[in-house]
């Protein structure tokens, strides 16, 4: 019995060490996410960095397809002189939004950004076509989904958050741009997006979230 006794007792002592190692990975878990379109986090969120939403000109055919942070102050490291031939290229955004009332004054101006983190929380999921978030996760922010338009090159879509705010050293209308533009959705009754609840038109909310 002494025996049985001992190996429960080390069974019981091995299950406590594991929990107690799964719970300082869950306390010492964080998730990122960007925050399109604000300089700062929300409150229970630490800021990493705050910059400039960055992107491939809009008319360009090659490039990358994603957005970009880009931080305020780059760091170079033995850059080639002059400007190359054989590169990929970055420029900065601009909203255009000036028949979408929500963020029509922000219309040919530059959107911020920012990195944030939320400590004890392990995964960050966009919902599109939604401004609320699961039953069991917490919502980070709420917006409207922006993309290129659809005649120019494809790019991903991102969450503007719905209070966007612009960069206000940055003059107005700059030219060469990566263009964000809202997005409507086009239903088929019957299709895989069908028609109610979706409506051919509306502009399609989002919500950044995180468990």
């Amino acid at each position: 019995m002494s025996g049985n006794g001992c190996l429960k007792e080390d069974v019981d002592d091995d299950i406590e060490k594991r929990q107690l190692r799964s719970n300082s990975v869950h306390q010492a878990a964080s998730v990122t996410y960007v925050r399109w379109g604000r300089k700062t986090c929300p409150q229970h969120a630490e800021l990493v960095y705050e910059g400039v939403i960055g992107g491939s000109h809009y008319a360009h055919s090659g490039g990358g397809a994603n957005y970009l942070c880009m931080p305020y102050q780059p760091t170079y490291d033995t850059p080639a002189t002059g400007s190359q031939s054989t590169r990929g290229l970055l420029y900065g955004s601009q909203y255009y939004t000036n028949d979408f009332e929500p963020y029509n004054q922000l219309y040919k101006h530059d959107p911020p950004c920012t990195v944030c983190r939320v400590p004890s929380r392990s995964t960050t999921y966009t919902v599109p076509a939604r401004n609320v978030c699961p039953s069991g996760w917490n919502i980070e922010y709420t917006g409207y989904m922006m993309t290129s338009q659809y005649g120019q090159k494809r790019t991903r879509f991102i969450c503007m958050d719905e209070n966007a705010d612009y960069v206000f050293w940055t003059s107005y209308d700059q030219g060469t741009a990566a263009m964000l533009y809202p997005v409507e959705v086009r239903c088929v009754n019957g299709g895989s997006i069908p028609c109610a609840p979706y409506v051919s038109g509306d502009e399609l909310t989002c919500a950044v979230c995180t468990s």
